[in-house]
């Protein structure tokens, strides 16, 4: 007997605020579901290496918004233990967990806030399903994410030196290289 398709595939379901799901918001939301699984999968596999290739299984234009993704290996378990990971973490997250799921770095603690990113932008509900769960998804992510990666203490100081680099990829930065050690001190800011 064959397994319901929601069983052994992941199910992304968008639906849009208005008549359409935004092409931008669509494209977040699968990129950032495929980096994410991309790292658990290297996180987890021995010797952190990608053993999993997915793609797309089905694709439905009704609302909401559905497209299926089946993993591909060559371990038979590697696609349902990637997938369960990815899962049963989303939903720790979006439960305002007070720990970092198992095989979720701070990358993909990112993308997760990220992937959630669309509920402000033309999407409603974001819900993700399969392999015995169903998982939606609501702004609590970003905010459980936000708890999880703050720094754990802060304390003022003062630091005197050459200021050598300024960038705002990846986030805004700067280095500074201290004029006692001559070392160079990484350090961030806010919008």
């Amino acid at each position: 007997m064959k397994k319901p398709e929601t069983q052994d595939r992941i199910i992304i379901q968008m639906t849009a605020r208005r008549d359409f799901v935004p092409v931008d918001s669509f494209l977040k939301v699968v990129s950032n579901t495929l980096k994410m699984l991309r790292n658990i999968d290297l996180d987890s596999s021995p010797g952190h290496r990608r053993t999993t290739v997915w793609k797309v299984a089905g694709a439905s234009m009704k609302s909401p918004l559905t497209l299926s993704l089946t993993g591909q290996s060559k371990h038979s378990s590697r696609v349902a233990e990637v997938a369960r990971t990815y899962l049963s973490g989303m939903e720790i997250i979006e439960r305002n967990s007070d720990s970092i799921p198992p095989h979720f770095s701070l990358d993909t603690l990112q993308k997760a806030k990220k992937l959630v990113s669309v509920l402000d932008d033309g999407i409603s509900r974001v819900k993700f399903s399969g392999f015995n769960r169903s998982v939606p998804l609501t702004q609590k992510v970003a905010a459980t994410v936000d708890a999880l990666t703050a720094p754990s203490c802060s304390s003022y100081g003062s630091l005197e030196g050459k200021l050598e680099t300024l960038t705002a990829h990846g986030g805004l930065e700067f280095i500074i290289y201290a004029r006692l050690t001559g070392d160079d001190v990484e350090c961030s800011f806010d919008a």
